[in-house]
């Protein structure tokens, strides 16, 4: 068997990889591995298409297709070779305090992070009856910038329309904080 990506499907998946087959007797496969940028946290599902063939036995030249929506989780960030709370608190503009806090499974601060490891960088918040973003902004002393960097998803609506129940990732600052 083998599993095919269009050249056109992996162009439309920037960061993606798909590894050369792997072949046993009576099967093959192949890994893809999607790398999402940081900034596509709580973004709208992204949906992979892929199709199996199975090229194994002459009579058979049977295929089947299958798609998958994938979705990036908001607040969560897989580590990358090489980097440590402080490299993510930099990415998402807070500091290391806060993502250790938000993280009680980091029991150093200072220790070494595994590449895949999942850490947790800000707070999912379910958006209430009648709460704006520029009211969140504010009470969690957060730009609009750092909003729509945070969720995605917020930068393809009209600005400050957000719906009750909608998930948002926020990273408090107290020092910041206007209400």
């Amino acid at each position: 068997s083998a599993v095919t990506v269009s050249p056109a499907g992996l162009a439309r998946m920037p960061r993606a990889e798909l590894s050369a087959a792997t072949r046993a007797p009576g099967w093959a496969s192949r890994r893809l591995v999607w790398r999402p940028s940081r900034l596509s946290s709580g973004d709208y599902p992204f949906p992979l298409c892929l199709d199996a063939a199975d090229r194994g036995v002459e009579e058979s030249n049977k295929t089947v297709a299958a798609c998958v929506a994938l979705q990036v989780v908001r607040c969560q960030y897989a580590i990358q070779d090489n980097e440590n709370i402080e490299h993510v608190a930099a990415y998402y503009s807070t500091n290391w305090i806060q993502i250790w806090a938000m993280n009680p499974g980091l029991v150093d601060p200072d220790g070494i992070l595994e590449r895949g490891q999942v850490i947790t960088f800000g707070h999912v918040h379910n958006v209430g009856q009648g709460e704006l973003l520029d009211w969140l902004a504010r009470k969690f002393g957060m730009s609009y910038e750092q909003m729509f960097n945070l969720n995605a998803d917020l930068a393809k609506k009209d600005v400050g329309v957000i719906g009750h129940g909608q998930e948002l990732c926020l990273i408090p600052n107290s020092c910041n904080t206007n209400l």
